[in-house]
């Protein structure tokens, strides 16, 4: 049989309607080697718009490869992709047709504009701001919208994860890859919530919501476990954040980068270009370290089987045993 080279993560929720309301779509960079798939077309300098080939015969170095190096050979320049600005369905102010550059383009019979063509007050509609900012591109004689690889450089993540294994340096025989919680508990949760790991190992489920502002309760049947969980909590250090609003909140909350003022302008009166990007900005003066948390236990002095157990009786439980930080 063929080894498997993959595993499996599963979501459960009472419903599909809870599962999707505390769902938070994540994203990535786009890797430089993807983004010539993507974004194909680049503007010069001076106006003119060649594709990654055109000019990868040009110079003789592959910039499908390389995007990068365009900058190099070609300065200001900026990659873009051509993306569809019709939508289905007829809209009285977008199924119109829209003059560019001397010429007349329509939506599409049954199609429409992604963004008004006219408004009733004679102010400047959706498309004609696209123009304005030169975010309109003619392709197969029809306009499409301008979209740079600067605008927005992230991917949504799929369901498949090969940008990282397994863990490495383990401490515990099946320790889980950070990466892999992190990715879990950033789509699942909010900072503040309350995370459950009842088979915690070495801790990585604690150490993760500790970094990123989680509540956490862990626990484990082997005092093995929970005595590498606590010595791991209680060694790591972990990055401080900056606030959105300084004085409240954990310092894992996070802070909002407003658009950019391109964006912000093109949002006035296309709501569909404004992107809010809500990024993690690292406070490098200073560190945090975990909060105070107690390790509750109660160790058996030995083991023995569950018929021999029974056979003895209730017995009075142990003492518990408590380690404070």
């Amino acid at each position: 049989m063929l080894a498997p080279i993959n595993d499996y993560l599963l979501l459960a929720a009472k419903n599909r309607a809870s599962a999707r309301s505390k769902f938070r779509k994540i994203y990535k960079t786009i890797a430089e080697e993807d983004l010539a798939l993507r974004f194909n077309l680049v503007e010069l300098d001076d106006g003119r718009v060649a594709t990654i080939n055109e000019l990868s015969k040009e110079t003789g170095n592959d910039y499908r490869r390389f995007p990068k190096r365009l900058t190099q050979d070609y300065p200001n320049a900026r990659l873009f992709e051509s993306a569809n600005l019709t939508a289905g369905g007829s809209r009285r102010t977008q199924s119109v047709p829209f003059e560019y550059n001397g010429e007349i383009y329509n939506p599409g019979k049954g199609n429409s504009w992604k963004h008004s063509a006219i408004t009733n007050d004679g102010s400047p509609s959706g498309m004609e701001v696209l123009a304005d900012r030169n975010r309109l591109f003619v392709r197969n004689n029809q306009i499409t919208f301008k979209r740079y690889a600067t605008d927005f450089p992230y991917e949504g993540v799929t369901n498949w994860w090969d940008d990282f294994g397994g863990a490495r340096d383990l401490v515990y025989v099946v320790q889980t890859n950070p990466q892999v919680v992190k990715r879990c508990l950033l789509m699942t949760t909010d900072p503040g919530d309350l995370v459950l790991d009842i088979t915690c190992g070495s801790g990585t489920t604690a150490v993760v919501a500790e970094e990123w502002g989680r509540r956490w309760i862990t626990c484990d049947s082997s005092r093995i476990a929970l005595t590498l969980t606590k010595q791991r909590l209680m060694t790591s250090l972990f990055d401080y954040y900056q606030l959105a609003y300084p004085d409240e909140g954990c310092p894992a909350a996070l802070h909002i980068r407003q658009p950019s003022t391109l964006l912000r302008a093109l949002s006035r009166t296309v709501n569909r270009l404004r992107w809010n990007r809500f990024m993690i900005i690292v406070d490098r003066t200073k560190a945090r370290v975990s909060g105070p948390f107690t390790v509750e236990a109660v160790p058996a002095p030995t083991v023995k089987p569950f018929d021999d157990i029974e056979e003895a009786g209730d017995k009075p439980a142990d003492e518990a045993v408590h380690y404070h930080k």
